[in-house]
């Protein structure tokens, strides 16, 4: 990949990653709840997620992954399909 799009890559997601950070930081000031959406996350990974501040995770799809959002201070919401 040329150096200039691995550059202008890595700026654009530099941008989009501290606007987030910003959504994040303005949605905890406000005392709102900050939805989650990670199906499969687990362990380390997991506890990490909801120390970024992500209060519930819509996409828990097995008891498994539902016991951990709980253990980690999440609110595990059920994901049924068909």
């Amino acid at each position: 990949m040329p150096s200039g799009s691995v550059f202008t890559a890595t700026a654009l997601a530099s941008i989009i990653g501290t606007q987030v950070m910003a959504k994040l930081e303005a949605a905890r000031k406000a005392g709102k709840p900050i939805d989650g959406h990670a199906p499969g996350l687990m362990g380390e990974e997991r506890k990490q997620y909801a120390q970024a501040g992500i209060t519930s995770d819509h996409e828990c799809s097995s008891l498994e992954e539902g016991r951990l959002c709980i253990e980690v201070g999440m609110k595990p919401m059920a994901s049924l399909h068909h």
